[in-house]
């Protein structure tokens, strides 16, 4: 019995020999647990915000010849507030200009010795993705060329399906009140 009531039920008075660690009593290891819960129950709202803001734009830069062109300078810039976002292009030729903010853009392609491109008219709407691919013409960079592409379709994507093929898709059998 003593050694039942010296381990499992006075856990607190216990000490490790080398007095360096303390144990806990229930209501210290209840206030740990409490704040850990209360941390990680508050956690997941700051990560999961999984909603897209804007819209995407996408592509592929060739050259003369159709070989990729990597290093080419893309610049999206903002009509309205003048805010430029810039990547390159990577080893592929390929760019990505994720999570741009809904509105107008122009887009800016240029590369030493290749004449400089500019694309007005651009469209980004929340989830839309658009593709613009580009071939590069040499020549002097000075030289700027001005394409409007605000008639070229974008992809939409949405995850909100509409009332109408709610109510329109069979249930199989199934009672909807269930």
């Amino acid at each position: 019995m003593s050694l039942f009531w010296r381990f499992i039920l006075k856990p607190a008075e216990i000490q490790c020999p080398c007095h360096r660690f303390q144990r806990f009593n229930r209501s210290d290891t209840a206030a740990i647990l409490v704040l850990l819960y209360a941390l990680f129950m508050c956690a997941p709202t700051a990560v999961t915000h999984a909603q897209v803001a804007g819209g995407g734009i996408t592509g592929s830069v060739r050259g003369d010849s159709g070989s990729a062109m990597p290093g080419v300078r893309i610049s999206m810039k903002d009509v309205i507030t003048g805010q430029v976002r810039t990547v390159l292009t990577d080893t592929s030729g390929s760019y990505s200009l994720p999570a741009l903010p809904p509105g107008k853009y122009e887009m800016t392609v240029s590369a030493p010795a290749f004449v400089t491109q500019l694309w007005t008219g651009i469209t980004v709407t929340v989830g839309s993705q658009r593709i613009l691919d580009t071939l590069m013409r040499a020549g002097s960079s000075e030289l700027v060329v001005r394409a409007d592409v605000s008639g070229l379709p974008s992809i939409q994507s949405s995850d909100n399906v509409e009332k109408s093929v709610v109510q329109n898709t069979p249930l199989n059998g199934r009672d909807w009140t269930q």
